[in-house]
């Protein structure tokens, strides 16, 4: 009986396992290849998310779902192979049948909200071709379901169809990190804490002005609720504070280094800033701006 028990516990455990990694390597694969394909078809990067997830997240999901998978496929053939697990117990098709239902779940609702936005005017085709991806992923972990629900012999880990979903794996994964480094992903956040610093210098300098109606000389002569020490008009690139030239009593020229440019924001689930109605490019760029009483403070959007 404890034989039979422990059998039926390893059997839930890695098939509970495989499920999850289906799961985890739907979401990843489709919001991965759905981004790709957002991001060819408009020629311009998108000005919505169309996902929650970031290429980032995405890459991440498929790895860690790859291990998980390949993990599981190892040890259940292994087992098997041993008599320990039976290729043909219940607790494997009643799983896997609950993920072919969840997957056609969420193709039926892809497809549902498709169909609404076509009726009402609202979908293009980026739209249609991102469900287009989604609806082929669901395929693919149906197709995989239905392949273990039908097998009766022992798993073969090295199968052609394992070997090819492999290189697939592979493939994302080295796909994901080559258009969106995690690196570079910190150098676009650094560049947004750039922008937050010079629109607080910003405010500081309009406050100076309605006061004193006129504009401080040097950034260090600043004194505001905005800009309480020397690190708040610190440039986050050069450690150096950002170079500030007074132009005339009511003008100035603020200048700041950043690392990446701001269209790779979406990238990383950053909506992109603006300071002063302009987007940054990578390297140094200058703004010059003008004061004046009634000149509303701009915020970002």
């Amino acid at each position: 009986m404890n034989l039979k028990q422990n059998a039926q516990s390893l059997s839930f455990i890695l098939y509970g396992l495989f499920a999850l990694s289906l799961l985890m390597l739907y979401n990843g694969f489709s919001s991965l290849y759905g981004n790709v394909l957002a991001d060819f078809v408009m020629k311009e990067k998108q000005n919505v998310l169309l996902f929650n997830m970031s290429y980032g997240s995405a890459t991440a999901l498929i790895f860690i779902g790859s291990i998980i998978f390949f993990l599981a496929r190892y040890l259940t053939g292994q087992l098997e192979r041993k008599g320990k697990i039976n290729p043909g117990n219940g607790i494997r098709f009643w799983i896997l049948s609950g993920i072919i239902l969840i997957a056609s779940l969420f193709a039926a609702v892809d497809l549902f909200i498709v169909l609404t936005g076509v009726m009402t005017g609202r979908s293009d085709v980026v739209n249609l071709l991102v469900t287009l991806v989604t609806l082929i992923t669901v395929l693919g972990v149906i197709f995989f379901s239905l392949a273990e629900i039908k097998r009766k012999k022992s798993l073969r880990f090295f199968s052609p169809i394992s070997i090819l979903f492999l290189m697939l794996c592979l493939g994302s994964f080295v796909l994901g990190f080559f258009i969106a480094p995690p690196w570079v992903g910190r150098q676009a956040r650094q560049d947004q804490k750039q922008l937050e610093r010079m629109q607080d210098i910003k405010r500081a300098i309009q406050s100076v002005y309605t006061n004193k109606k006129d504009i401080p000389q040097k950034l260090e002569q600043i004194h505001s609720n905005l800009i309480t020490s020397r690190e708040d008009i610190l440039d986050g690139v050069t450690g150096q504070p950002f170079t500030y030239k007074k132009l005339s009593n009511s003008s100035y020229e603020l200048c700041a280094e950043f690392l990446t440019d701001y269209n790779i924001y979406l990238r990383y689930r950053l909506h992109p800033k603006e300071f002063l109605g302009k987007h940054h490019h990578k390297g140094r760029i200058c703004y010059t701006d003008e004061v004046s009483l009634n000149k509303p403070v701009e915020y970002f959007d």
